[in-house]
């Protein structure tokens, strides 16, 4: 047994007050959900944080290496009276019959029964380490404090030392050792110290609170790592997080690899930090800028993420990963007088998610600023694009950093105490907002008025008594016309729609009595769409219809406007017109959201309505379209 098992023990604080504590510890249950991504990404975080920076030298890239152990429970430090407080916390929950409490801490004490524990190890390398034992410093904020966090620099990731919990939320024993190794002054600190945080009870007739420490009297750190099993020391400066009991689950180290390519591919793309995750002893994945593309598109990292739900923030992250190394990506900037500079980056390319990401210190923590008024969910009449928003100087970072959540997930300025700079900050932040969504706007949106080059066809779209007549030269070649799709003539206006006399199709057509309004199916009679019988219902009349390919090269996408002449609810559908008839054209997608039948519209008359429509298949020919009226259920 070694000399740190002999020499300390845990102990608890007392509960002179008899306080109730119990399993449902607020800090923890933040990162129950969504466990090994978050105790990645807090890890990942502090690591980037106590980065080493030396003047006249470049930055020395950060290294997080994640690797499982299975240890001999018998070397971890202070196991005997850990035991003795998990069976205090035992016999509590018994008294009380609490299940919940009876189930956790009955497995704990089998766990410390058993031979081998397992122990998930995060050290970071390329950082400064913790610092010394003063109070006040790196270690004591995270050892021993609640809400506070001691950042290197204004713009550090963290800034509610809330993230200090996320090993607890992995620990089936809620208790994690810390170990630091740093230089200051020429001087070496090698700093240990256990934390556990149980639930209140009672410990040699005394009342004892939920957490305790491992290390010297008055709660304080072991100043040396000589002592310590060979797996919790460190040889190189920089600090390692032992989770003792870690909750080993099925696919949890793909599970991280896809947590840490999704979070930080900007900042491991700009060679800022690197991983690498191991658990057994031929089973490791290296992450860095030269494997991200591959992890991306990994079976094993897109299989973890769909079993966990969050398959499509991998593709979202995919996506901005391309824009950070297209050719083809937009940059612009802009200055903000109290939030900073700010850089915007849209890649355009078929297929991307029409979605905003927001980044800082190269971690993504947002997709939206709808406390600002623009939550960036629809981007109507848009192509497919994807947008990387990024503070560009230390500023800027400090500002979104102070106004982030602590689970840097949403970005609110009601965390900015101070209200007159909470109400410029406020006002910049929607100027920040808009300008996002007007840049993408204008980088984006299609021309509504895309000319169409036809010849073939272009007698067919002719209005009468337009005074433009086609050019025919006999058998000369025709001359390309400029298309567009016209509603009916109003100086001698239909009555609804298209058809033979005006009608809709749906209205024309004859059944073979001759009598009208058909509905039944048969031979076509005229030119209505109805044929010896046709859908039934009336068609909405419109005018002034436009039609146009939403941009070049596209062969499925439409720009469809008209003004209807009256109004109702209707629902629209489209044709390929044709010499043997017109033939349906199924949608995909309706104003950029995806549909499975016919869109129904709520017009109103005179009033333009435009739209963006994409087909389930190719096709770049001429279209039209009918507006049949239905009744609202």
């Amino acid at each position: 047994m070694n000399t740190a098992t002999k020499r300390f023990e845990w102990e608890f604080l007392t509960n002179d007050a008899r306080e109730d504590e119990g399993l449902a510890h607020a800090g923890i249950e933040t990162f129950r959900g969504m466990q090994f991504s978050s105790l990645a990404r807090e890890c990942a975080q502090n690591s980037l944080d106590a980065a080493f920076r030396q003047e006249n030298l470049p930055d020395e890239p950060v290294e997080l290496r994640i690797r499982l152990e299975h240890i001999e429970t018998k070397s971890v430090p202070g196991v005997a009276s850990l035991k003795k407080s998990i069976v205090a916390c035992l016999d509590r929950a018994k008294s009380k019959n609490l299940k919940k409490e009876l189930t956790f801490f009955d497995y704990a004490y089998r766990l410390l029964e058993s031979q081998t524990i397992p122990v998930l190890l995060i050290e970071d390398y390329g950082t400064t380490g913790l610092g010394d034992a003063s109070e006040g410093g790196a270690f004591h904020a995270l050892v021993k404090s609640s809400g506070v966090s001691k950042k290197s620099h204004d713009d550090a990731g963290g800034s509610f030392g809330i993230g200090k919990n996320a090993v607890f939320a992995n620990s089936s024993l809620r208790t994690a050792f810390y170990a630091s190794l740093s230089t200051k002054n020429g001087t070496k600190h090698e700093l240990f110290q256990g934390k556990s945080i149980l639930v209140s009870h009672m410990a040699d007739a005394k009342p004892k609170r939920a957490t305790g420490f491992y290390g010297e009297e008055q709660f304080a750190p072991i100043l040396t790592h000589s002592d310590l099993p060979k797996w919790l020391r460190r040889e190189k400066v920089g600090t390692t997080i032992a989770c003792l009991g870690f909750k080993e689950a099925k696919d949890w180290q793909w599970q991280m690899i896809a947590s840490i390519t999704t979070s930080f591919f900007a900042a491991i793309h700009r060679e800022a930090i690197r991983f690498s995750v191991s658990w057994g002893p031929n089973e490791s994945v290296r992450i860095d800028k030269s494997s991200l593309a591959d992890l991306f598109a990994s079976p094993q990292v897109q299989a973890a993420a769909d079993d966990n739900g969050f398959l499509e923030d991998l593709q979202y992250g995919a996506s901005m990963f391309a824009a950070l190394q297209s050719g083809q990506t937009e940059l612009h900037t802009r200055t903000f007088p109290t939030i900073g500079e700010i850089e915007l980056r849209i890649l355009q390319e078929e297929g991307l998610p029409r979605k905003v990401g927001i980044l800082r210190n190269g971690m993504v923590i947002a997709d939206n600023l709808k406390s600002f008024g623009q939550s960036f969910s629809r981007f109507s009449m848009c192509r497919d694009f994807i947008c990387v928003v990024e503070p560009a100087s230390k500023q800027a970072s400090s500002v979104i950093r102070e106004m982030e959540s602590p689970r840097h997930d949403e970005i609110s300025v009601e965390r900015i105490d101070d209200p007159a700079r909470q109400k410029k900050i406020r006002s910049e932040m929607k100027t920040l907002a808009s300008w996002i969504r007007d840049t993408i706007k204008s980088s984006t949106t299609s021309q509504s008025e895309t000319i169409i080059s036809l010849d073939e066809l272009n007698e067919f779209f002719a209005a009468p008594g337009d005074p433009e007549k086609t050019k025919d030269d006999g058998d000369a070649e025709r001359n390309p016309v400029e298309i567009v799709v016209r509603g009916p003539d109003q100086t001698n206006p239909p009555k609804t729609g298209r058809g033979t006399d005006g009608d809709s199709g749906s209205a024309g057509g004859k059944r073979k009595n001759d009598q009208s309004g058909g509905t039944t199916s048969g031979e076509r009679k005229g030119q209505g769409k109805g044929s010896i019988g046709g859908r039934g219902g009336r068609a909405i009349p419109y005018s002034s219809a436009r039609t146009a390919l939403a941009e070049a090269g596209t062969d499925r996408t439409r720009f469809i406007a008209f003004t209807p002449d009256r109004d109702g609810l209707a629902a629209l559908e489209i044709y390929s017109p044709g010499v043997s008839g017109e033939e349906p054209l199924s949608l995909a997608k309706f104003g950029g959201i995806e549909c499975i039948k016919a869109p129904k519209l709520k017009l109103k008359k005179g009033v333009r309505f435009s739209v963006e429509v994409e087909f389930d298949r190719p096709y770049t020919g001429p279209i039209s379209f009918d507006l049949i009226a239905v009744t609202e259920i």
